[in-house]
């Protein structure tokens, strides 16, 4: 079976913390076998029927299944923060190829909160300045409060202004 969908730290130390968004398994795989099993059904009742010909459209009905299919099963995010760097990177990968990659001072992070709407959720950055942005969209899957937490506690022991993380 497939590895878990759910968001988790895979690294975590007092300088560095490392959480991984990896591909959505499930849903991925229910779209491939979407457009797999419509097109096989097209194909077999397409010979039992003695037409001729390829319709255009056939590619058409398919194609949004298939390739969200391969976009879900291929996307990743990785998080890093790094007290030693100063630094938060954040990369996003899709259809393995296309990525963006944004980073900024650790010192500009205020911390994370778990946004919920509708039963799903999303991980959104507080920065100092008020904005704020999300690690991606709404979803479903299981971590979000555990990299919340994990972000947060990271935050704490790694203050931006100079302080002591101990208070002393």
């Amino acid at each position: 079976m497939f590895p878990s969908s759910a968001i988790r730290v895979v690294e975590s130390s007092p300088s560095r913390l490392v959480i991984f968004d990896p591909p959505y398994y499930g849903l991925g795989l229910g779209l491939l076998l979407v457009a797999a099993i419509s097109a096989a059904l097209w194909f077999l009742t397409r010979s039992h029927a003695g037409a001729k010909g390829f319709p255009w459209w056939i590619p058409l009905l398919v194609s949004p299944f298939l390739l969200g299919g391969i976009g879900l099963m291929t996307s990743t995010t990785r998080l890093v923060l790094s007290a030693s760097e100063g630094k938060v990177k954040l990369s996003s990968c899709y259809f393995v190829f296309v990525c963006s990659n944004q980073e900024f001072g650790l010192g500009d992070l205020q911390g994370v909160r778990v946004e919920t709407s509708e039963g799903f959720r999303s991980l959104v950055f507080l920065l100092q300045s008020g904005e704020t942005f999300s690690m991606g969209g709404f979803s479903s899957r299981a971590g979000y409060y555990e990299a919340e937490a994990a972000i947060n506690d990271f935050l704490k022991r790694n203050p931006s202004d100079g302080r002591d993380p101990l208070g002393r």
